[in-house]
Parts: structure tokens; sequence; C-alpha cells
């Protein structure tokens, strides 16, 4: 379970990552993931095709690497079992072809986990920020800023939670999915 948690909480945190980097390369428009309006790169909440691939990719990154750094350490020795189990279903339901060694359906199966808690976890962060964070566009410098002010005109978001706060929050939810999910998994074969 601790394994499943720490893939979520890093896959979000990576994937959020490499979305806000990605995403300000778009030569499109990133769209308000409330209502799909397009705004300005920066504004907290929006999203780009590129910049979802981009958090895919991040949390895939993290499923690699923890699976290699489990396989080289032996630490997902308790986990294999579960994926074993998994996976021996799979082939008998022809759905994975037994000519792939165990491990790098194991490994497979962690870049999936992680591919889907980055991008999850991305949505999870932008919805937030969408909602609870404040931006707007600072009419004299032309630039998305983060706080209310005079000569600032409301984006979107309300002003109740900080960047900060946003990130934890989605990394939490993530993480805590991913350790529901490993519960529950190993539950249904072990009951």
């Amino acid at each position: 379970m601790a394994w499943c948690a720490f893939l979520g909480h890093y896959s979000c945190c990576c994937g959020d990552t490499w979305a806000s980097e990605v995403g300000m390369l778009s030569l499109t428009p990133p769209r308000l993931i409330t209502s799909l309006k397009q705004v300005p790169a920066g504004v907290n909440g929006a999203v780009s095709t590129q910049g979802l691939a981009a958090s895919a990719a991040g949390g895939a990154f993290v499923g690699l690497v923890l699976w290699v750094v489990g396989c080289i350490s032996g630490e997902l020795g308790a986990v294999a079992p579960v994926l074993n189990h998994v996976l021996q279903q799979r082939m008998q339901q022809g759905l994975l072809v037994e000519l792939v060694p165990a491990a790098a359906q194991q490994g497979t199966v962690w870049v999936m986990l992680g591919l889907a808690a980055g991008l999850g976890g991305a949505l999870v962060d932008s919805l937030l920020g969408a909602t609870l964070q404040y931006t707007g566009m600072d009419m004299n410098t032309r630039k998305v800023v983060s706080k209310p002010a005079t000569t600032v005109k409301h984006i979107s978001g309300l002003s109740c939670l900080s960047n900060d706060a946003v990130n934890a929050i989605a990394a939490m939810i993530t993480s805590l999915s991913y350790a529901g999910l490993a519960y529950t998994t190993a539950a249904a074969i072990w009951l």
C-alpha cells in the first residue's frame, strides 16, 4: 500500500510540474478546466493538450523509476504477489501475452499506474486551481497574477488557497486514492 501511495504522490507532483512547464510552451492558448474558455498561459486551472500529455509522461516516468528502484532494492517483493495474481488472471483471460517476462509486465503496470496518477493528479490540481485559487490579469503589466488588486481583472478562482496548498491537496488526494486502490485490490484478491 505504501508503494502505491508513494507512486500516487510523486506521480501527481511530477505530472503537475511537467504539465506546467510544457504547457507554458504550447502554441495554442490553454483552456480553463471548468469552462473550457480560452485563457492566457499561466492561469491557474488552465490546461492544454501538450500540458496534459506532459503530465501523463511525468507520471509514467515516476512509475518507471519506482519499478527500477524497487527491482534493484528488492523492496517490491511484497507487492509482487498481488501484481503476479492480477497478471495471471489477465493472461488467462487472454488480455496479456505470456511471452513477455513477468518482470516486464510488472514494469508496464507500474508505468501505467504512474501515467494515470500523473494525469489524474494534474487534473485534480487544475480543478482546485481554477476554483479555489485566485487568478487575475494585471491590466497595467498585462501579467497573470495570483492576488486581487484594483488594477487586476479577475479570471478565475476564489482567493481560498495558495498554489502550495493546491499542490499539497492534489498530491494528498492522489496519494490516498492510490493507497485505497492498493488496499481494495489486495482485499479483493485475498478475501
